[in-house]
């Protein structure tokens, strides 16, 4: 794992750049004229939030690269994605009805080299997220973009035509999923597998690194050496990334009064909410205690399950159901 406060995670050189979250040119033609009325909105913090314009502050991560390694060095990783995602959102919802994406007919003949380059720009993407998110990027990311193999490290494509239930109109949404790996409260360290992706157009692009296991609606695993990419089909209602939910950690469903949960994997954001809650711990009092334990599991649970009041969750938890969340956090 390499540290990436203050310094450039690929060249360990001063971070002065900031890298988008969602590329440039995707956030400018998110809008036709940019005037009130007329913008597009991002979720952060729980919240939609209106984006002034394609430079906002908010569709780019903090500063962790340097300006050559995010302009210079990864501008072949950066056309590659580029030409992907033109050919992406021109097909919109026709894009429902392929089983596979012929990458010969977005690169040309000869076209393993230019799918590498894609791969390289997701693991870009990646690498930025956990930087900015506090966590360690880890030392296969910048030995992939130097050109080296990445073990551990893949991509799948799947169609969908939502998000988080909603049905996309037009070419798309600007959508990136939460980074999902696993946290330690007590350590406050956020350490693999992770997960991580975005939306392009009416395509899922997930993104993992060592943990293989996909979703049973997923497409499969990118390979460069191949022309043809198999494409999965989200099923409505299934688990997804969305839902901070990572396909094959732990058994992490549980039924809370009438309602059903899958306890979701936290961002590192999430974490750090959820441990300003306050903790509870074996000085405090029978009563102390049982209410940490009522805010830390209202606090993991309502940003995903609207029905898990506090209200509902002191009617309703029990002092099993505390542990087993609690369990699943510090996995």
């Amino acid at each position: 794992m390499t540290s990436s406060a203050g310094r450039c995670w690929w060249c360990s050189g001063n971070a002065d750049s900031r890298e988008h979250k969602f590329k440039k040119r995707q956030v400018a033609r998110a809008s036709r004229t940019w005037a009130l009325g007329d913008r597009p909105y991002y979720v952060a913090d729980g919240r939609l939030k209106e984006i002034q314009g394609p430079n906002s502050a908010l569709v780019k991560f903090d500063k962790v690269l340097c300006q050559a390694c995010n302009t210079t060095r990864s501008q072949p990783f950066d056309r590659a994605y580029d030409a992907f995602a033109d050919w992406v959102i021109e097909r919109g919802a026709s894009l429902m009805t392929l089983g596979t994406i012929d990458f010969e007919e977005i690169y040309g003949a000869g076209c393993e080299s230019s799918v590498q380059d894609l791969l390289r720009y997701f693991v870009k993407h990646f690498g930025c997220c956990i930087a900015s998110s506090g966590g360690a990027v880890p030392a296969e990311f910048a030995a992939f973009l130097d050109g080296t193999a990445a073990p551990g490290f893949c991509v799948t494509l799947s169609c969908n035509a939502e998000v988080n239930g909603t049905a996309i109109q037009g070419r798309g949404v600007l959508h990136n999923f939460p980074l999902l790996g696993m946290y330690s409260p007590s350590r406050r360290e956020i350490s693999p597998p992770f997960q991580y992706g975005c939306i392009i157009g009416y395509l899922d692009v997930i993104y993992r690194f060592q943990n293989a296991r996909r979703f049973a609606w997923e497409g499969e695993p990118i390979d460069p050496a191949c022309r043809y990419a198999k494409l999965g089909r989200y099923v409505p209602a299934a688990p997804h990334p969305s839902a901070g939910q990572l396909p094959g950690v732990g058994e992490r469903k549980l039924t809370i009064g009438d309602l059903e949960v899958e306890i979701p994997l936290l961002t590192p954001a999430h974490i750090q909410k959820v441990l300003a809650l306050g903790l509870p711990t074996e000085t405090m009092t029978w009563e102390e205690n049982l209410n940490a334990r009522l805010r830390v599991v209202h606090g993991v649970l309502s940003p995903f399950y609207p029905s898990a009041t506090m209200e509902f969750v002191e009617d309703n938890l029990t002092l099993e159901d505390a542990e087993k969340i609690w369990r699943c956090i510090e996995a």
